[in-house]
């Protein structure tokens, strides 16, 4: 199997991350796509080419996975430098989780 295009599925799908989900319909299509014309274009067997197509669908879900992953790893961090404070310990932050305070009873 080609190398080339398993990386080339894993920072396509890595890069459109940043995006909603539907996003991997066309470029699945289109990665497909390009599989099959490489395969056809190196004389390879029909189950090689498939098989081909196929690897390349899976990286490009597994590196939209990676993307969306560091995505959500990296925006806490952007919204600390942005805020300049803890966003766990912020007592503004917090009020949800502990309710309206309540008075003492009577």
């Amino acid at each position: 199997m080609p190398l080339d295009l398993v990386i080339f599925g894993v920072v396509t799908g890595a890069v459109l991350g940043k995006y909603n989900v539907l996003i991997l319909v066309p470029a699945i299509i289109f990665s497909v796509i390009v599989a099959a014309v490489v395969g056809v274009v190196r004389a390879d067997g029909l189950w090689r080419i498939l098989a081909m197509m196929s690897i390349v669908a899976v990286a490009v879900q597994l590196g939209y996975l990676v993307g969306i992953t560091i995505r959500g790893a990296a925006e806490p961090i952007g919204e600390q430098r942005q805020t300049g404070g803890d966003r766990l310990t912020d007592t503004a932050a917090c009020t949800h989780l502990n309710g309206p305070p309540h008075s003492p009873r009577q």
